[in-house]
């Protein structure tokens, strides 16, 4: 008698290194991997959204140049000095630094090749905090951002001065100017 089976193909994929078979290995993997994510998160909103710490004689406000590897940079002090500092395990893998971006470094008396761990990251917004309190570089150009958001604020409070002085707006345009105005209209009116 012949008989109709469908055979059946099982293939079994194994992803060991990323995602273990039995149920407590993956909800520990997951677990895991969230912590990390949600780690992440938290470090950068901390960089970005928190408070620059008070600058000490033990601070410094540094341009990283380049990076060296193993969690080190090459960062250029404000008086002209090039050492390394060390990126602390807190911002690894969490928040990635390029060339020219700025940071606060905590200096290491003791340290003879790297002088400081970076403590925290500036970003545009703080970088305009420290530039209104008066605390940014001189030796340091600010950002063309920061330099055109410092502009159009000055330009902005002496139009507004000159506005409250003279009490009248000399800009102040009547009707709209990308029309023409027909003249030929009011002349008519005025002659019949």
């Amino acid at each position: 008698s012949s008989s109709s089976s469908s055979s059946s193909v099982v293939v079994f994929v194994t992803f060991t290194a990323y995602c273990p078979l039995n149920k407590e290995s993956t909800e520990a993997f997951i677990s895991q991997t969230m912590s990390e994510i949600t780690k992440r998160k938290i470090v950068r909103q901390e960089e970005e959204e928190g408070e620059i710490p008070e600058l000490t004689s033990n601070h410094a406000v540094v341009q990283v140049l380049a990076p060296r590897g193993n969690n080190m940079h090459e960062a250029l002090w404000s008086d002209g000095a090039k050492a390394l500092i060390s990126m602390p395990p807190k911002f690894r893998n969490n928040i990635y630094i390029k060339r020219d971006d700025y940071v606060i470094v905590r200096k290491i008396p003791e340290g003879d090749r790297v002088v400081g761990e970076i403590e925290f990251v500036l970003f545009t917004e703080h970088i305009a905090e420290l530039a209104e309190k008066g605390e940014w570089p001189k030796e340091f150009v600010l950002p063309a951002a920061i330099q055109k958001r410092q502009n159009r604020i000055a330009k902005s409070t002496q139009s507004q001065t000159y506005y409250e002085e003279d009490e009248e707006d000399p800009f102040e345009l009547e009707g709209n100017p990308n029309r023409a105005i027909d003249s030929s209209d009011s002349s008519d009116d005025g002659n019949d």
